[in-house]
């Protein structure tokens, strides 16, 4: 039976739209890419990061918060403010703005598998985000999931459990001491900028003195090469005997880059005795003191650190400050 021209348009006609049929459900329709939309879908609606203003971050035993004031991020303990890590703030809450629903993994029917995805008491973390712009939330976290890049969290007062992509669960970290800039001196200070640095010490036990590390013009500098590395210092009184110029350069970043180990939350420095300080001259005429204290007994560190810049305390280990209140004969090259 021949089949007419029209006919034959026809048949071809309902082929294609069956197979547009076909394709539109593989493409949209399907269960796969149903659940590939959910899982890519924003958790939190209209969430923007520039809105986020504070994050409370809390476990079984303690909490803190971390709030944004006129642009920059601080951390707040007790109702004190300190100086924050801005720039990994600024990360967490753009991991925050692309949660998605991901995937619901356990519908959280059995309280014991709670475990397995750490949402016990022991591992979960609770994350409280207020904003500006009344999308304010809070989630639960519980470990890194089992694909590469991948978290599990539950969403306010949910109990079922979600596998989100995201590194959530591996940056949300319960102690200050990740969210805190615990470097002394500022960020901004490079080591080219450093014109002397005065070391004084009064009363520490391991040594009392007084010497001077200052920039000298090398004369064998190449205009093409970084001066922060090339940069010599001349220690003042000399020693007696040959120093390396790693060394000096060693003690002036040690200096610079100090961090303490803590921030000191309670208390104030009194009268008590000041057992040594540290002066820097920049080369633009600024200066800038370090003065250090003996701490208090239930303080976690061994001295304490008041600077002339801010109102913060810091806490500081012994052995940090033996790399530089010391004699610089100590440094002197044994032959």
């Amino acid at each position: 039976m021949k089949i007419s021209r029209l006919n034959s348009i026809k048949i071809l006609t309902i082929l294609l739209i069956i197979f547009i049929l076909i394709t539109l459900y593989f493409q949209f329709f399907s269960p796969q890419k149903i659940m590939m939309r959910s899982y890519s879908k924003k958790l939190i609606k209209n969430l923007n990061k520039d809105n986020i203003t504070s994050i409370i971050i809390s476990d079984k035993s303690e909490n803190f918060i971390l709030e944004k004031k006129e642009d920059i991020w601080f951390v707040k303990i007790k109702d004190k403010y300190f100086p924050s890590k801005n720039q990994k703030i600024q990360n967490y809450t753009e991991l925050l703005e692309k949660l998605t629903q991901g995937i619901i993994v356990d519908k959280g029917d059995k309280p014991d598998n709670d475990k397995k995805f750490g949402f016990d008491d022991e591992r979960v973390q609770k994350v409280e985000v207020k904003t500006s712009n009344n999308t304010d939330f809070y989630i639960m976290v519980g470990t890194a999931g089992t694909s590469p890049g991948t978290s599990y969290i539950k969403l306010r007062d949910e109990k079922k459990i979600r596998e989100v992509r995201s590194s959530i669960a591996a940056e949300t970290n319960n102690s200050v001491s990740g969210w805190a800039n615990k470097r002394v001196f500022s960020d901004d200070i490079k080591r080219e900028d450093i014109e002397k640095i005065e070391v004084e010490s009064y009363n520490f036990k391991w040594y009392k003195g007084k010497y001077t590390i200052k920039a000298v013009e090398n004369k064998e500098e190449n205009k093409d090469k970084d001066t922060s590395q090339t940069q010599k210092y001349e220690i003042i009184p000399a020693p007696n005997g040959e120093i390396k110029d790693y060394q000096k350069q060693n003690i002036v970043e040690t200096i610079l880059f100090l961090n303490a180990y803590d921030f000191k939350v309670e208390g104030e420095l009194g009268n008590r005795e000041k057992l040594g300080q540290i002066k820097l001259y920049l080369k633009n005429n600024s200066n800038f003191t370090m003065s250090f204290y003996n701490k208090d007994p239930n303080d976690i560190a061994d001295y304490i650190i008041s600077v002339d810049f801010n109102n913060y305390l810091y806490l500081v280990l012994e052995d940090s400050l033996k790399n530089f209140i010391k004699s610089p004969d100590d440094l002197v090259t044994k032959k």
